[in-house]
């Protein structure tokens, strides 16, 4: 549990060193993880391979198999979605309006980033068992 508390307390120190980045910058960052997805495909399917073994092992259903398995144009789908999320615009800053107090205060309202989120799965009971956590919560904290 400690472990899993140490990579939330790491993810949660670079998010606010993602905050002060520039719209070219994530920009980048996003093309920067489409393209290692498209490079690292084999890798990525040999790993999902040994968890879709071990589901079936388990007892998943064959539609949740099928849900899970990564075949080339599902990475290349997962990739072209990143792209077209860092082609978005900017909204971090964005003012979306606001009101004065009968006090005097100025009240606006800022969209600002929600910061790390964490993600329990159920599948990791599925998918490599014991160790795998730890590859699903750092690839959660990025």
């Amino acid at each position: 549990m400690n472990e899993i508390l140490d990579i939330c307390k790491r993810a949660k120190a670079v998010c606010g060193e993602l905050l002060r980045l520039d719209s070219r910058a994530k920009f980048e960052i996003l093309n920067a993880v489409a393209d290692e997805l498209l490079a690292q495909k084999e890798a990525i399917k040999a790993a999902n391979a040994k968890d879709l073994a071990n589901g079936e092992k388990s007892g998943l259903s064959l539609a949740l198999l099928d849900r899970l398995r990564l075949t080339d144009a599902r990475i290349e789908a997962m990739a072209k979605g990143v792209r077209e999320v860092a082609g978005f615009a900017e909204v971090v800053g964005e003012n979306l309006g606001g009101w004065s107090h009968p006090n005097g205060m100025q009240i606006s309202r800022i969209r600002v980033p929600l910061g790390v989120l964490g993600i329990i799965s159920p599948f990791l009971i599925f998918c490599g068992g014991k160790q795998n956590w730890k590859a699903v919560v750092k690839a959660r904290s990025v």
